[in-house]
């Protein structure tokens, strides 16, 4: 299995997307970073068997040492391999597309949920919507985060409860966050 290369030709065209830990604009490489982030001590890089490219994780010790690697990604945690879609969706969308998410929860750690709100944040403010749904106060606080933080403007972000009521009709309320990333208003729409 030799290393590959050749992959870290595919540059993320929206500046605003590159996580601040590196300035590459690499594909591979901010999906490095993001996974980093969240999954310390994960090591993730191409490589190529054949005429294929597939990607080798691996863990390290506190310690630095590289004990675990080779692994391919059924032998990692789901929560890593679900993170790593959804990482590149969002890192390699074009602006004025379109990327629906569904449940990005699923087998994250609460401060991995969080981060992952934080770059489904930097989307909308690359020209790229994003549409998520999920049962996550952790996205959700991540999101309240993010408009704290400037990473997106609060009136780029809508939030909407859905629940039925007592005659089994879908209800929806809206909930608007302030500058700093409060709510501000829940009021009940049909």
């Amino acid at each position: 299995m030799e290393h590959y290369g050749g992959h870290r030709d595919f540059d993320i065209e929206s500046k605003k997307l590159l996580h601040r830990s590196d300035n590459s604009t690499k594909l591979i490489d901010q999906v490095i970073a993001l996974e980093r982030q969240i999954g310390r001590r994960l090591n993730l890089r191409p490589c190529k068997v054949g005429d294929k490219i597939t990607l080798e994780f691996g863990y390290k010790r506190a310690d630095g040492s590289d004990p675990l690697k080779g692994l391919k990604l059924k032998n990692i945690g789901f929560g890593n391999s679900y993170l790593l879609a959804i990482a590149v969706a969002l890192l390699s969308s074009e602006p004025y597309s379109l990327v629906i998410i569904e449940n990005p929860k699923t087998h994250l750690h609460p401060k991995g949920q969080s981060k992952l709100a934080e770059l489904i944040c930097l989307d909308p403010e690359s020209d790229i919507q994003v549409i998520v749904e999920t049962h996550s106060d952790h996205i959700s606080n991540g999101v309240r985060r993010a408009v704290k933080s400037n990473l997106i403007k609060n009136e780029h972000t809508k939030i909407h409860f859905f629940e039925t009521d007592e005659h089994n009709t879908t209800v929806f309320t809206p909930i608007l966050l302030s500058e700093k990333g409060r709510v501000l208003l829940v009021a009940k729409s049909i």
